[in-house]
């Protein structure tokens, strides 16, 4: 039988390859390489090497998008605060 590479979880796999697969698919390989007895050519950090980039992607993410909410809120108070002193100027 023969086994394509990058269907073997023991073998280093593309990036492409890599990143196509699910959160689950990456735990699941991790879990299958890391049993008793297990022959491995890549290591387990591997897989929690690619979940952590993963994680640090959608933190990364959450922060640039909190970021533009802040600066849009700031911009909302300028425009309040310009509004209020203008106001109390006008009486």
């Amino acid at each position: 039988m023969i086994v394509e590479v990058d269907d073997h979880p023991n073998f280093a796999k593309t990036l492409e390859a890599l990143r196509s697969m699910s959160d689950e698919e990456l735990i699941r390989q991790h879990d299958t390489i890391t049993g008793p007895g297990t022959e491995r050519f890549v290591e387990p950090s591997y897989y929690l090497d690619e979940l952590a980039r993963r994680e640090a992607k959608r933190q990364e993410d959450r922060m640039e998008r909190m970021t533009r909410v802040i600066v849009a809120l700031t911009a909302v108070n300028l425009a309040l605060v310009a509004v209020s002193v203008a106001v109390v100027l006008a009486r």
